[in-house]
């Protein structure tokens, strides 16, 4: 009695499809109080509009991740779903949810919270390349240069809307433009150091194979 008790109370394991939804509630929440604080007029007509295109290459992603992941089998998805709790992007994804709230809602916006929403932004979309990289080990697949085009463009597509709504804050946009795009190269080259550390490491795993 007391496990099936415990079992009931245990927290469950976050499945894939509601991992990728948070990381979409993010995305829609930043956009969404965004355009709500976004002045009448022509600053607040383009944060609607690259707020839609934004929200619409996300789900882009998060679809093709979705489809992958049915091709796996039972004992693959198993596998996934260990790999996935470690990776907790649910939790990052609504703790990022909550803080743009909080923070939407007292107000006094300045550059430090532009730069922590796209901040974040980046940090789950190195749960989503991760995720995307598990999949491809499994099937033996290169990684698609395709999607690392559309995850560079949802980076372009999140500052142009930060960079729109700082301006009508009267930040100093230019300046606020350089540190989202410096941000944006050094999370590039993380990951470009990441993947050639992994290629070198399974080099050095077919060599020792061979010899």
């Amino acid at each position: 009695m007391e496990k099936e008790k415990s079992a009931a109370n245990s927290p469950q394991e976050p499945t894939l499809e509601a991992v990728l939804k948070s990381f979409d509630a993010y995305v829609d929440e930043v956009t969404r109080s965004i355009i709500q604080a976004s002045p009448e007029g022509e600053a607040k007509i383009l944060a609607e509009s690259t707020s839609a295109s934004l929200s619409s290459q996300m789900k882009k992603v998060n679809a093709f991740v979705l489809e992958t992941h049915d091709k796996l089998s039972p004992f693959q998805k198993q596998e996934f779903q260990t790999f996935l709790q470690v990776q907790d992007g649910l939790a990052l994804a609504q703790q990022g949810v909550e803080t743009c709230k909080k923070m939407f809602k007292k107000g006094g916006f300045g550059k430090r919270l532009l730069k922590w929403l796209s901040q974040w932004l980046g940090e789950i979309k190195k749960i989503v390349e991760a995720i995307v990289q598990f999949l491809c080990d499994i099937f033996n697949w290169n990684y698609p240069t395709w999607l690392d085009s559309l995850l560079v463009l949802i980076d372009e597509i999140l500052n142009l809307l930060l960079s729109i709504f700082g301006d009508s804050l009267g930040l100093d946009a230019r300046s606020l433009e350089k540190d989202l795009s410096l941000m944006e190269v050094n999370r590039l080259g993380e990951l470009k150091g990441l993947r050639e550390l992994k290629q070198a490491g399974r080099s050095r795993f077919s060599n020792d194979d061979e010899s």
